[in-house]
């Protein structure tokens, strides 16, 4: 049964019997809860399936209601940016380059899953991934995406740094750090990643920060310049600067600097690839 007829056939069953248990359609097909909440919501907005109490309907509910609002809560503005797009086929081309055995990628997915399904769809079907999502909005947008496609993502609600205080030793072949966030607020997830070695040998680590310096944040910064003064005094380069040294410092002979591009859609955005050589 191909990914349509698999589709068609959940949604007749939901249709003939509106108040069956999703467990038992979960057993019954053989995929992830998260499949047959989609294909519920997919069915109460077209007005296949009547509007029913019950433990079905409660679900059915709550997740539309959390998707009717993720466009006002941790909403990802930038999806569609020209400098983004080039980002996610350079994170590609690091991710298709690694001679690694795993095919187990970390990442932080987003609603949409875009370069998960381009890692998929231009490199190899083996990856697998698991996401990370600390907005439940957000999170829970992302489960209709991973369900809709039938997507090999495993999810955890919560921080990055959980999942990598869980890893072990050349755990994943490939990190997809694609913050949000400032160099400031997420360093001792990149360090932590690193003194691990959470990523196989000729693995990636691909880290995307904005450059903002927010108050509060100046003393990572000022730590940096002390190992590594720097010749200008330009701030548009002062985090791209202390970046690379951090990551030159925390890794030692064992991870380079093989890629940094600078893009500005609607933030000034940083992305380096870093290759795990020994």
């Amino acid at each position: 049964m191909n990914k349509q007829e698999l589709t068609q056939a959940i949604q007749k069953a939901i249709i003939e019997n509106p108040s069956i248990e999703s467990a038992i359609l979960e057993k019954k097909f053989n995929v992830p809860m998260t499949t047959i909440r989609a294909n519920r919501i997919t069915l109460s907005t077209k007005g296949l399936i009547p509007s029913v109490k019950g433990k079905a309907n409660i679900e059915t509910k709550a997740i539309s209601k959390l998707m009717s609002v993720s466009d006002k809560m941790g909403k990802f503005v930038n999806k569609q940016g020209v400098g983004k797009g080039n980002a996610r086929e350079i994170m590609e081309k690091a991710v298709a380059k690694g001679n690694t055995k795993k095919f187990n990628i970390l990442t932080l997915s987003a609603a949409e899953c875009k370069i998960e399904q381009l890692i998929l769809n231009n490199v190899s079907k083996k990856y697998k991934f698991v996401s990370c999502e600390e907005n439940e909005a957000v999170y829970n947008k992302m489960l209709i995406t991973i369900a809709t496609n039938n997507l090999p993502i495993s999810t955890h609600r919560g921080t990055f740094m959980d999942k990598i205080e869980q890893a072990q030793a050349n755990e994943y072949s490939d990190l997809l750090m694609d913050y949000c966030g400032q160099f400031g607020t997420k360093h001792e997830d990149i360090k932590l990643a690193m003194d691990k070695d959470i990523v196989e040998v000729g693995g990636s680590i691909c880290i995307t920060l904005n450059k903002r310096i927010s108050d509060g944040t100046f003393a990572m910064y000022e730590l940096m310049e002390k190992l590594n003064p720097r010749t200008d005094k330009n701030d548009i380069t002062r985090c791209e600067h202390s970046l690379l040294t951090f990551i030159n410092r925390v890794g030692g002979m064992k991870y380079a600097v093989e890629t940094v591009y600078h893009y500005h859609d609607t933030a000034s955005m940083i992305l380096v690839i870093v290759r795990r050589i020994a």
